[in-house]
């Protein structure tokens, strides 16, 4: 009886253990930071017809027009599609940014409140 209750205790606590595990693997700053990039990345497919945007930015010939071009698109657009493509940007910059503290070993866990 007793070792039978050691292993219901067991059983228990590692259920716990992996419980927080995933949870921490789930909660993660990239993986969050990720799937805000994907919620972004959706949101325009799903407001913009993307190879429509393409395919006007062809007729712009010169670098300046086609910056141009896309400066008056993003200007034009309604403000949800503003907010995705602003999203999109702050988020890719943002995962940037941690790949480099990753890879420079930089990685400040002082700062867990931004992350």
């Amino acid at each position: 009886m007793d070792i039978q209750n050691e292993q219901l205790l067991k059983k228990a606590i590692m259920r716990r253990i992996y419980l927080a595990y995933v949870v921490r693997r789930i909660f993660h700053a990239v993986t969050l930071k990720s799937a805000a990039l994907v919620l972004f990345l959706w949101g325009i497919f799903v407001q913009v017809s993307v190879s429509n945007v393409f395919i006007n930015a062809k007729t712009s010939v010169s670098t300046k027009s086609f910056y141009g071009f896309f400066e008056s698109a993003f200007i034009n657009t309604e403000l949800l599609v503003q907010i995705f493509v602003m999203g999109i940007l702050v988020m890719t910059l943002w995962l940037g940014y941690d790949l480099y503290q990753t890879v420079n070993g930089t990685d400040n866990k002082r700062m867990i409140i931004a992350r």
